[in-house]
């Protein structure tokens, strides 16, 4: 399966780029139940699995902050158009600045602090299936264990968890849909309607999400607009987009990538 490389914490991160046909499977050790999903909340559901067809375009700067979440600011831009377009600068908070580029396939990652970059092709799947929706989200494999079936992520700028709110399908499946004591309210943030979800995830899951979260999803798109995760009485994570823009002109002059001269080509440490 080809792989996806990304910068954080200071070295390259490899990971699938390529949507799996079948992901989530639950673990032995886990519920293996389908969460009830209160009725006041499934619209919302409904739009993050499919938020990628809720808007055309978009901008927006997210916040990551909390002492289990390295400190930094995404400002990422996209066009979801039969030419996929996308472009992320992430600015952590000792310096370090991540530039993505994304022209369809092509993607181009540079750290202008360390003088490196990166190309990768994405996968073909990725990037000319996007717009297909599976024909069901849910189904049981023969021994009787959950699966849940993702349409393709056409997403790979704003990495890592940008991308997760921006096209929040991973956490409506892989989180929502086995959690528990789930609620949900109706709010407002950032000037939008949202549906206000929280509840506990799976154990296994803990460490990504906490033992309690509380995610505001935007009722027109699905696109996670804040995030908070907890362990026992205390935030330990938060995701804020603090600025959003939709379906807006935006040229494609501004996904040129960056100039690469004088940079290191990480490409011959990850073979």
């Amino acid at each position: 399966m080809k792989k996806r490389v990304t910068f954080f914490g200071g070295a390259a991160i490899v990971f699938s780029v390529a949507a799996a046909v079948t992901i989530f499977s639950a673990q032995t050790s886990d519920a293996n139940d389908l969460a009830v999903i209160p009725p006041n909340a499934q619209g919302a559901v409904n739009k993050m699995l499919d938020a990628v067809d809720n808007y055309k375009s978009l901008s927006a700067t997210i916040q990551f902050e909390g002492e289990e979440e390295r400190a930094r600011t995404s400002n990422v831009s996209l066009k979801l158009d039969s030419i996929v377009k996308g472009k992320s600068e992430t600015v952590f908070a000792d310096g370090k600045i991540i530039k993505e580029v994304q022209n369809n396939s092509d993607l181009q990652i540079t750290d202008s602090k360390q003088k490196t970059y990166l190309k990768d092709k994405i996968s073909n799947d990725n990037i000319n299936k996007w717009k297909e929706r599976p024909k069901q989200r849910v189904s049981h494999t023969k021994d009787g264990q959950l699966a849940f079936h993702p349409r393709y992520n056409p997403i790979f700028v704003g990495q890592p968890g940008a991308d997760k709110m921006l096209f929040p399908q991973d956490f409506a499946l892989g989180v929502l849909q086995r959690a528990h004591d789930l609620k949900a309210s109706q709010g407002n943030i950032l000037n939008r309607d949202a549906t206000i979800i929280e509840g506990s995830p799976l154990e296994s899951q803990v460490s990504e999400y906490g033992d309690h979260f509380k995610i505001w999803v935007d009722n027109e798109t699905g696109i996670i607009l804040k995030a908070e995760y907890s362990k026992g009485e205390k935030v330990v994570k938060t995701q804020t987009i603090t600025k959003l823009e939709l379906n807006h002109q935006i040229s494609d002059v501004d996904f040129t990538a960056p100039a690469v001269e004088g940079y290191k080509d990480l490409r011959s440490e990850i073979k």
